[in-house]
């Protein structure tokens, strides 16, 4: 380590980050301005930290410069600048792990799964002991569907650790493969990563087969109500199914306003629902499906109207902004062609300019705001209107306050 390097650590460890950075300007070093990049990143001075890293890349770019830079860019949410910045680490360093690492849990947030385990996989040939990486792998693999991939990954992760995210990792495998008694052996309980007890509900099919609804209660208030809308999903299913004109296996069947998926596992059919991060891949735990399914119920029965009709994959209008807005009004009007529900999301009290209004998909409000998904199956001409999370006014298509 030359003397300026030494000194510019001194200073960073003495928290004059300052002098160290005129250190590094004096000296053109680049390792130099990773180390005070770091000390900024530390401090939650993020702009501060990109800023020094990019001036180290200046002088030379290596791949601790370009991972640095890639923790720099993450810090401020530039997800896909930082995937670029990982790559460039594991150019830079083919064996550079932390990188690879990295790029894998990108490549995962964007869907890219299948990548994701590539990078997962260069890490582990560098590192076949990092088990945060061996659990990584295996959501990467139930993410597509590769349920014995997974098993056999977030086992691995547990003979280095135990660790819950691996726990909840290998028992949401095991309610993916119909084994629900091991699955609530190993869920996590106690831990921020316990959801809950696994339950399958299911109906016979008249080919001798059975149809499963597989689920977890999340911790959910009133669990028996999950269940009620689980047998329902099945029997209302099990029923199309059944029929000439009814789905089958591979074919979306909807019920109420979610677009169920049907797998094929031989001796089960297994209900699915569409993963919300994804939406043209599904998953066969049902939880959220099931507890949205339950909240409708309840704003149906408070408001006493039935359901018309609307799916997940439907949009809505939304004003530019509103998602922001804590108080929302949320309007149906007459549903049109390309999937548009007929919803509308203002900002109380804002101007109204239709024009400026997005066609947001449902499946991403899910993401965002999911309580005002909550009402999709209300009539034409409603309001609802939004404080936060919570629903304090439903009026009818003749203004009656409907929200007592």
């Amino acid at each position: 380590m030359s003397s300026e390097l030494e000194r510019v650590q001194q200073l960073v460890t003495a928290g004059d980050l300052g002098a160290a950075e005129a250190v590094c300007a004096s000296s053109g070093l680049a390792e130099g301005w990773r180390l005070v990049s770091v000390a900024y990143g530390r401090r939650g001075a993020k702009e501060a930290s990109l800023a020094a890293v990019e001036r180290g890349l200046m002088v030379g770019a290596t791949a601790r410069l370009h991972y640095q830079h890639g923790v720099a860019l993450e810090a401020l949410g530039r997800a896909a600048d930082a995937l670029a910045a990982y790559t460039a680490a594991t150019v830079a360093d083919p064996a550079h792990a932390w990188a690879w690492v990295n790029r894998g849990r990108h490549e995962d947030d964007a869907g890219r799964h299948a990548d994701a385990i590539a990078s997962y996989d260069r890490a582990l040939a560098l590192d076949e002991k990092d088990e945060v990486c061996w659990s990584n792998r295996g959501n990467s693999a139930l993410a597509l569907g590769r349920f014995d991939d997974a098993l056999a990954s977030f086992d691995r992760a547990l003979a280095l650790a135990d660790s819950p995210q691996a726990r909840l990792g290998r028992a949401s495998t095991l309610v993916e493969l119909g084994q629900i008694d091991s699955a609530n052996a190993t869920n996590p309980a106690g831990t921020r990563f316990d959801r809950g007890v696994a339950v399958e509900v299911a109906e016979a099919l008249p080919d001798g087969r059975r149809l499963v609804v597989r689920y977890r209660t999340e911790r959910h208030s009133r669990p028996e109500w999950l269940r009620v809308e689980a047998e329902a999903v099945a029997r209302v299913i099990a029923q199309r199914l059944g029929h000439p004109a009814g789905g089958a296996p591979g074919v979306r069947v909807a019920y109420r306003f979610v677009p169920f998926e049907i797998r094929d596992d031989g001796d089960v059919l297994v209900v699915c629902a569409p993963d919300l991060r994804a939406p043209t891949r599904s998953q066969g735990i049902v939880t959220f499906a099931l507890q949205a399914l339950v909240m409708a119920r309840i704003l149906h029965d408070r408001v006493r109207v039935g359901m018309t009709p609307a799916s997940w994959f439907d949009t809505i209008d939304v004003q530019p902004g509103a998602l922001r807005s804590r108080a929302v009004v949320a309007r149906r009007d007459l549903p049109s062609a390309g999937g548009r529900s007929g919803w509308s999301v203002v900002a109380e009290g804002a101007e109204v300019d239709p024009s400026t209004f997005e066609a947001t998909p449902i499946m991403a409000l899910l993401l965002i705001r999911p309580e005002l998904a909550k009402p999709i199956t209300l009539p034409v001409g409603w309001t609802v209107r939004f404080d936060g999370h919570a629903v304090v006014g439903v009026t009818d298509e003749h203004g009656a306050e409907r929200w007592q």
